[in-house]
């Protein structure tokens, strides 16, 4: 970034300086994201997965997790921030006469947290409480305990015991 004068103003060394948006500047650097302050000091370092700035804040995505910190890089405004909640459902074996499979609601919930490379999921319980980081591209419901989570979009799949 350059001034009017010919000097740099901020060191060539990001891929992309975006437009200002609420006095603050997103810096990429392959696929991380940092934040510029308004008088073009580091505010946040590029190493988070994705940045959005908001009325609010900033809302940042680093290894699963999606918070808000405030403006000023450091307080956490919203320590868990999430895109959407879905019930899981599993199937009992039963089969109502029309049929149709007869399937129970999980006590866990998944939560999804957008992410670059798509959403990401994880499990939370009933009153919100984080199971699981935002690490998986699925999950499915085997029982009320065990859960199928794919990595990678499928290439991979582990189960999640969580027995009560």
């Amino acid at each position: 970034m350059i001034d009017r004068n010919g000097q740099w103003k901020v060191a060539p060394r990001y891929d992309y300086i975006y437009m200002p948006e609420e006095g603050l500047r997103i810096l990429q650097k392959g696929d991380r994201w940092g934040v510029l302050g308004d008088s073009l000091q580091i505010l946040m370092p590029v190493e988070y997965d994705w940045l959005k700035i908001v009325p609010e804040g900033i809302v940042c995505i680093q290894g699963g997790k999606q918070q808000v910190i405030g403006k000023d890089g450091k307080t956490v405004v919203r320590p868990f921030v999430y895109d959407a909640i879905l019930p899981l459902y599993y199937s009992t074996g039963e089969y109502f006469d029309n049929g149709e499979e007869r399937m129970n609601r999980s006590r866990y919930f998944s939560y999804s947290v957008w992410n670059p490379k798509g959403n990401r999921y994880g499990l939370m319980d009933a009153e919100g409480k984080r199971i699981t980081e935002a690490l998986y591209s699925d999950i499915e419901a085997l029982s009320d305990d065990l859960y199928l989570c794919s990595i990678e979009d499928g290439l991979y799949r582990i189960t999640l015991n969580y027995n009560r």
